[in-house]
């Protein structure tokens, strides 16, 4: 499966879930009446898995042809904090990692920190689009990349942009659904312990992330 084919299944399934939600805006006409997104504070713990893209992409594939060697692998945290019922401002915690197929199998891993803001493009159905952004910072290392020791990858900038569906499935769970792209502002970071060499390239993947919320405080 290549990151095209990958790509183009995560856009299907966020396209049904979508023509779901339109569906249930029709049909439900008590749901219409009664605002939905009615809480104030929401606690999303989450998962992701995301395939690299770009110049990074390009790397990996020098190393090793298998697809599954371009994935990334994330669990996090967001609190959001909706302002009004139609936006929302978050703040994330999140821990990422990778397998590099090296002749010693290493791992990359990074630990990242942003904020942002959501805006819901409804508030009185169940299925509800919405459009996110965030900025932040991660900082990142290889482990073991030298014999018992890490080879440090340096704390960058970092932007994220994503566009999903939040589902209310009761007054104390709803549920998340994203399609994401991520850029981290690395390409030039000098590693000291090569020699100085620079990073070369902005880190770039398109992801998939599934969380589910639990609403801390009504409106």
């Amino acid at each position: 499966m290549n990151p095209g084919k990958f790509l183009h299944v995560i856009a299907i399934a966020v396209c049904l879930i979508a023509l779901t939600g339109s569906t249930n805006a029709e049909g439900g006409l008590s749901a219409i009446k009664q605002k939905t997104l009615d809480f104030r504070l929401n606690l999303v713990p989450y998962v992701t898995s995301a395939v690299l893209a770009g110049e990074a992409d390009e790397r990996i594939g020098e190393l090793s042809n298998d697809f599954s060697s371009k994935l990334v692998y994330a669990f996090g945290t967001t609190l959001n904090l909706h302002t009004v019922p139609s936006f929302a401002l978050g703040l994330s915690i999140e821990y990422s990692f990778k397998n590099i197929p090296m002749e010693d199998e290493v791992t990359a891993q990074g630990w990242l920190i942003s904020v942002g803001g959501t805006y819901y493009s409804r508030t009185h159905i169940k299925a509800i689009p919405y459009a996110r952004l965030d900025a932040g910072l991660v900082t990142a290392k290889i482990s073991d990349y030298f014999e018992n020791d890490d080879l440090k990858l340096g704390t960058h900038p970092f932007m994220r942009f994503g566009f999903g569906m939040l589902t209310i499935m009761s007054s104390s769970v709803n549920t998340r659904l994203e399609i994401y792209y991520k850029i981290a502002f690395s390409s030039n970071h000098e590693l000291d312990r090569l020699g100085d060499q620079e990073i070369g390239f902005d880190g770039k993947c398109v992801g998939l992330e599934f969380g589910i919320g639990f609403p801390l405080l009504s409106r």
